[in-house]
C-alpha cells in the first residue's frame, strides 16, 4: 500500500509487516520483563478461549478471555495488569502509539520528519480500520543543542584527530616524510629509500607488473617503520587521549535529549526566534 503509492523497495520502510507464521500473529507491542530485559515483539495465537502469548524467545503465557460480543474487555485488562504486576512491560510500538495519540488525545499532533513519514502509513491504516478519516498531524523540525560550557572545543579536537590520523597514515605510507636526516643518512636506511624513489619513478602497465609493485611498496615502508616507531606510538597516544572527549561531546550535543533538560529561557528565546512572521 504505502510502498506501491511511494514506490518503496525496502520491506524494512516505513515499518517492517507484521509477520504470520501458521496461527502465530504478531502484533504491533513490544514485551520484555526483568528476566529477560531485551524486548522483542509480542506474538499472539488463539486456542479456544485462551490467547497465547509469545517473544518467541523462551517467554509463553496463556491467558482466557470472553470472545462474545457483549464483552467489555475486563478480563483482559485485569490480565494484563497482573502481567504488569508481574513484571512483564508490554509497550506499543511506534505506529500504534501515534495512532493512540491522534485518535484520542490530542487535537494536532506534531511529528518530527522520520516519524511524519511513516504516520502517513497510519493515515490509510486509521481510515481503512476506523472507517473515519485521519486527524492530521504537522511535521516540525528543529534542532536545539543543550547549553554546556566547553562544548565548542570539539571543533578544534577534532581537526586536531583529523591531523594525527593523516600523520598515521604516512606513517604507513610514506614513512620516508617522517624520517629525520640523521637516520636517512644511514646506508642500510639511504638504500631502501634509493630503491623505493627509484620505484616511484616507474611507470608499469596494470596487471600482474602493477600488483608486484604494490607489494614492492609495502615491503619498503615495512622496513623504514622501525625507524618511525616512537612518532607512532606518540601519535597513538595523543589520539587515545582525545578520542573519548570527542565521543562525550558528541552524545552531549545530540538532538535527543528531553526538551525537559533544557533551561526554560533557552527554549522560550528559540521558539519566538523560528516562529512564524506576523506580516
Amino acid at each position: 500500500m504505502y510502498r506501491e503509492d511511494n514506490p518503496v523497495r525496502s520491506k524494512a520502510h516505513p515499518v517492517p509487516d507484521l509477520e504470520q507464521a501458521n496461527d502465530w500473529v504478531e502484533t504491533p507491542f513490544w514485551i520484555w520483563s526483568a528476566d529477560q530485559p531485551v524486548r522483542r515483539s509480542l506474538f499472539v495465537s488463539r486456542e479456544g478461549r485462551r490467547l497465547r502469548l509469545t517473544n518467541r524467545a523462551g517467554w509463553d503465557h496463556s491467558i482466557t478471555i470472553s470472545f462474545s460480543e457483549t464483552s467489555t474487555g475486563e478480563d483482559l485488562v485485569a490480565s494484563l495488569q497482573e502481567l504488569a504486576l508481574s513484571g512483564v512491560k508490554l509497550r506499543s510500538k511506534a505506529l500504534a502509539t501515534t495512532m493512540w495519540a491522534r485518535l484520542a488525545i490530542s487535537d494536532l499532533f506534531l511529528h518530527g520528519i522520520g516519524g511524519a513519514k511513516y504516520d502517513q502509513l497510519n493515515d490509510e491504516i486509521i481510515r481503512r480500520f476506523f472507517g473515519i478519516p485521519a486527524p492530521s498531524f504537522f511535521a516540525v523540525s528543529a534542532t536545539l543543542r543543550l547549553p554546556i560550557a566547553g562544548i565548542d572545543q570539539q571543533h578544534a579536537d577534532r581537526n586536531a584527530i583529523r591531523g594525527l590520523e593523516q600523520q598515521l597514515r604516512e606513517l604507513e605510507f610514506q614513512p620516508e616524510r617522517h624520517i629525520s636526516t640523521q637516520t636517512a643518512s644511514l646506508q642500510e636506511v639511504r638504500s631502501v629509500l634509493d630503491a623505493k624513489k627509484q620505484l616511484w619513478q616507474t611507470n608499469v602497465p596494470r596487471g600482474a607488473v602493477s600488483k608486484d609493485r604494490f607489494h614492492k611498496f609495502r615491503q619498503f615502508n615495512k622496513q623504514l617503520e622501525p625507524h618511525v616507531a616512537s612518532k607512532r606510538k606518540r601519535l597513538e597516544e595523543l589520539l587515545s587521549e582525545l578520542r573519548p572527549s570527542v565521543r562525550a561531546i558528541e552524545q552531549l550535543q545530540s538532538r535527543e535529549f528531553s526538551f525537559c533538560l533544557f533551561p526554560l529561557d533557552k527554549i522560550r528565546r528559540f521558539l519566538l526566534a523560528i516562529r512564524p512572521s506576523e506580516s
